[in-house]
C-alpha cells in the first residue's frame, strides 16, 4: 500500500524588512552645510556666509518631516501626533543632550566661576529647546560670537527646529488637505519670508522660528512638486543640479559684500531656493555619484553631520579659552573634530536608532538629572552684594575678588547702594518709560550744593566716584541716567532701537525745575552717529552742542563733562579671573595711549571745542589716572584687581582711581561758586 500523501504547506511568508533609503543628495547637502557651518566657526573672516549651511539642514528637515508626515494624508488624530513626536524625540533628543551634558561637565571643572555661571544659564535655556528665546530676550547678536564665550550659541539651530516640530504636524496637515498643496505652502512662505524680511529687530529676524518656517516649507514644496512631476523629466536635466550645486559652494564661499539687510535676505533667499533646486533634481545626482569612492566620503560625513554639528562648537570654544587655537594649524583642529564626531556617531548615535522607545527617553531623563545637578548654584556662592567694599575686595584672593567685580556689575545694585531714592522734583518732569536700566532717583546729603549728574552707562557706573568726591559737601545730588542715551538733548533721534527720542528735551526741562549749582555730564559719546559724522542737521556737532551749553547755563553755575574711559574688546574681571587660574600672563591686559586718544578724543575735542564759548563749562580729563606714558591698563597692578566690571564700565576699584580727578575738577568749583556768592 502506498503511504497516504501529506499536502505541502505553503511556505511561510516573511516581511519585507524596513530598509533606509539613503539619497546622496540629501547626504551630500548635509556634508555641504557642515562644512560651511565649519569653515564659517573656525575662520568667519575667510568664509563669512558660511552661516548659510544652517539654512540648508532647515530646508533638508523641512522635507523629511513632509515625508514623515505624508502618509497620513493631513489627518490629525492624538496617534499621528503623538507619533510625530516621539520620533522626533527620539532621533534628536539622546545626542543634544549629550553635548549639553558634557559641555556642562567639563565646564563645572575647567571653567572659571564667572563663565561657568554664564554656562548653566544657557544650559538652563538649551535643555528646554529656547536657546533662541534667550538670545532674543537678552537681544545677544549671534554674529558677534567671538566676544563672549557661548560653549552652546549653536543650539538656537536646534531650538527653531524643536519649535518648527512642535507646530509641523498641523502646519503640513493644512498643506496636505488644501485642494491645491502648493499655492497654501506658497502662501504659507510668503508670510514667513515677509517676518523676517520686514522685521526691524536683527535678532528676531534670525532667530525667531516665524522667521524660519519658511525655510521648511521650502522643503515641503520640493515634496510635492516631486508628486506632480514626471519623473523622467528630471533625468533629462542631469546638468541642472551640477550647475545649482556649483552656485551654492559659490555663494557659502564668497565674501560678504554687505552688512546691508537687504543682502543678507538677498544671499539666504538664494541658499535656499538652491537647496530646493537640488533637493527636486534628487534622482539625476544619485544616478551619476551612485558607489563612487568620493561620494561615499563626502555622505558618510553628511550622515553624521548631526553629531559634528553638535560636536564642533564647544570644541572650538573649550579650545580658544585655553588659548590652543591660535597655535594649532586649522587642518588638525577639523581632524580632532572630525575624529570626536565619528566616534560619537558610530559609538552612541547610530546604534541608539535599535533602541526602544522607552530605553531612549530612560537615558534622556537621566541626562537631564545629572545635567540639572550641574545647574544648580554650587556649594559656595559669590552673590551680588551691597556690602561689598573696597576694603573687603582689596583683601580677597585676586581670583574671588573679581569674581566679585564681576557679580557686582548690576546698575541696581549700584543704585540701592547709594540709597538713591525717587524725587516728587524729578518725577513730575521725567516721562514714564519701559526703557530698561533708565534711573532717575536722588540722594541726600549733609552740605549746601545741590549736584545734577546726567548721562547714560557711564554715568550709572561712575556715580559712586562722584559721590565720594563730593564727600558731605552736596545737598541732593540729583541723579538722571539712561543706557545708550546722551544728555546732550537734541541729539538722541538717532537712537531709536533704545527710545532714546522720548527723552529729547528732558535735559533742559529738568535744569528748570531744579536749577542745580552744578552738572556733570557722563557719558560714552564715541558711538553717536551725530558725533561720527559730525553734523546735526544742517550744522556742525560743535555749533549744535555750543547751543546745548548755552542753553543748559541759563539754569545753573558750573558745567562738568567728563572724558569718557577706553572700551575693551572683552569681559575684564572674566578675563583676568581666568588668566590667574591659568596661571597666564595678565600684564596683556592694556590699551595703549594712542588707542586711548583715538577711541575718546574725535567725541571729547568737540566738546571741548564747544566749550570755548561757555564760560561755565569745563572738561573733567581721567586719563591721567588711568594711563601712564604708553599704556592704560584694565586693572590695578598691585592688587590684580580689574578696573571695569565688564568690558566697558568702571568698577569699584576704577571708582576709586578715578575719583581724585572729580574731587580736583569739585573742589576748584566750589571755590568758583563761593566767589560767585561774594561778588
Amino acid at each position: 500500500m502506498f503511504a497516504q500523501s501529506v499536502p505541502l504547506l505553503p511556505a511561510p511568508v516573511k516581511k519585507p524588512k524596513c530598509t533606509k533609503t539613503i539619497r546622496n543628495d540629501i547626504q551630500l547637502l548635509r556634508f555641504l552645510a557642515i562644512a560651511a557651518v565649519l569653515g564659517f566657526h573656525l575662520r568667519p573672516k575667510t568664509i563669512p556666509q558660511g552661516y548659510l549651511g544652517v539654512d540648508i539642514f532647515f530646508v533638508i528637515s523641512g522635507y523629511l518631516m513632509t515625508v514623515v508626515t505624508a502618509s497620513s494624508k493631513g489627518v490629525i488624530s492624538v496617534a499621528t501626533v503623538t507619533n510625530f513626536y516621539e520620533r522626533r524625540l527620539k532621533r534628536l533628543c539622546p545626542v543634544y543632550l549629550l553635548t549639553v551634558l558634557a559641555t556642562l561637565a567639563v565646564g563645572s571643572v575647567l571653567l572659571v566661576q564667572p563663565d561657568f555661571a554664564s554656562l548653566q544659564t544657557d544650559s538652563a535655556w538649551a535643555l528646554v529647546f529656547g536657546s533662541n528665546i534667550q538670545a532674543i530676550l537678552k537681544e545677544d547678536d549671534y554674529f558677534k560670537f567671538g566676544s563672549d564665550y557661548k560653549f552652546l550659541l549653536h543650539t538656537w539651530s536646534l531650538s527653531v527646529e524643536m519649535q518648527f516640530y512642535a507646530v509641523a504636524p498641523f502646519i503640513l496637515a493644512i498643506v496636505a488637505r488644501s485642494y491645491r498643496p502648493l499655492l497654501a505652502c506658497s502662501v504659507l512662505i510668503v508670510f514667513s519670508l515677509a517676518f523676517q524680511s520686514l522685521i526691524s529687530s536683527p535678532v528676531l529676524s534670525f532667530e525667531c522660528v516665524i522667521s524660519r518656517i519658511w525655510q521648511f516649507l521650502i522643503g515641503t514644496f520640493v515634496f510635492y512638486m516631486e508628486k506632480q512631476i514626471d519623473p523622467t523629466i528630471k533625468r533629462l536635466n542631469t546638468s541642472k543640479p551640477f550647475v545649482a550645486s556649483l552656485i551654492l559652494v559659490v555663494l557659502l564661499l564668497a565674501p560678504e559684500f554687505s552688512a546691508h539687510v537687504a543682502y543678507k535676505v538677498t544671499v539666504r533667499v538664494v541658499g535656499t531656493l538652491l537647496t530646493g533646486f537640488i533637493m527636486y533634481y534628487a534622482t539625476a545626482i544619485d544616478e551619476i555619484t551612485h558607489l563612487k569612492p568620493l561620494t561615499r566620503v563626502l555622505t558618510l560625513i553628511g550622515d553624521a553631520s548631526y553629531s559634528i554639528y553638535l560636536v564642533h562648537w564647544p570644541m572650538i570654544r573649550f579650545a580658544e579659552y585655553f588659548e590652543i587655537l591660535v597655535s594649532t594649524d586649522i587642518y588638525i583642529q577639523i581632524g580632532c573634530i572630525l575624529t570626536v564626531s565619528l566616534i560619537q556617531f558610530y559609538v552612541y548615535e547610530k546604534p541608539l536608532t535599535s533602541f526602544t522607545t522607552r530605553t531612549t527617553f530612560v537615558i534622556c531623563g537621566v541626562f537631564y538629572f545629572f545635567a540639572a545637578l550641574l545647574i544648580l548654584p554650587n556649594f559656595v556662592i559669590i552673590k551680588e552684594s551691597t556690602n561689598v567694599t573696597d576694603a573687603s575686595l582689596l583683601a580677597m584672593d585676586p581670583v574671588l575678588g573679581n569674581t566679585q567685580i564681576e557679580r557686582d556689575c548690576r546698575v541696581q545694585g549700584l543704585v540701592d547702594s547709594l540709597n538713591c531714592l525717587h524725587v516728587p522734583e524729578l518725577d513730575a518732569v521725567v516721562p514714564k518709560t519701559k526703557a530698561k536700566g533708565a534711573i532717575f532717583c536722588g540722594i541726600k546729603g549733609p552740605g549746601k550744593w545741590t549736584i545734577f549728574v546726567a548721562g547714560n552707562s557711564f554715568a550709572q557706573y561712575q556715580i559712586k566716584a562722584v559721590k565720594n568726591a563730593l564727600e558731605d559737601k552736596f545737598k541732593m545730588i540729583y541723579f538722571v541716567a539712561r543706557p545708550g542715551c546722551l544728555a546732550f538733548d537734541s541729539m538722541n533721534d538717532l537712537w531709536k532701537s533704545k527710545a532714546c527720542d522720548e527723552i529729547i528735551g528732558i535735559t533742559e526741562k529738568i535744569l528748570k525745575a531744579i536749577k542745580p549749582d552744578i552738572v556733570v555730564i557722563i557719558q560714552r559719546i564715541d558711538n553717536n552717529g551725530h558725533i561720527l559724522s559730525g553734523k546735526v542737521g544742517n550744522i556742525t556737532t560743535v555749533k549744535h552742542l555750543e547751543n546745548e551749553f548755552a542753553n543748559y547755563s541759563k539754569y545753573t553755575k558750573k558745567i562738568f563733562v567728563t572724558e569718557p574711559n577706553a572700551i575693551a574688546s572683552y569681559s575684564v574681571p572674566n578675563a583676568l579671573v581666568k588668566a590667574l587660574k591659568l596661571q597666564l600672563p595678565i600684564d596683556n591686559f592694556f590699551v595703549t595711549l594712542n588707542d586711548f586718544k583715538n577711541q575718546t578724543e574725535p567725541g571729547m575735542n568737540q566738546v571741548v571745542a564747544a566749550m570755548k564759548s561757555c564760560p561755565k563749562c569745563e572738561p573733567i580729563w581721567i586719563r591721567q589716572n588711568l594711563c601712564d606714558d604708553e599704556k592704560c591698563y584694565f586693572y590695578d597692578r598691585t592688587t590684580k584687581l580689574a578696573l571695569y566690571c565688564d568690558s566697558n564700565h568702571m568698577s569699584a576699584i576704577g571708582n576709586d582711581l578715578i575719583m581724585p580727578a572729580y574731587r580736583a575738577a569739585f573742589e576748584k568749583g566750589f571755590q568758583e561758586l563761593r566767589r560767585l556768592s561774594l561778588s
